[in-house]
């Protein structure tokens, strides 16, 4: 999820996640997502891309780096 700003996708991103990870979990038995868990997994090691352009860019390169894939595919 890109905006403009960091804080501004991290802000726009976060009410939707945690509303389907939390209803989610509910099914699943696990306990209610937190700004901090998300803010983690939005981390430069997290699975999250959500930032600004330059941000998701670097997270995608420093990606294939570490694997070295061919393909990048995010939905």
């Amino acid at each position: 999820f890109i905006a403009e700003t960091t804080e501004q996708a991290a802000d726009d991103f976060y009410g939707p996640q945690a509303e389907v990870m939390n209803r989610i979990g509910r099914e699943r038995g696990w306990g209610p997502t937190s700004r901090a868990h998300f803010d983690q997994a939005r981390s430069p090691n997290g699975a999250l891309f959500v930032g600004n352009p330059e941000q998701v860019a670097e997270k995608i390169v420093a990606q294939h780096r570490i694997f070295n894939n061919n393909r990048f595919l995010l939905q």
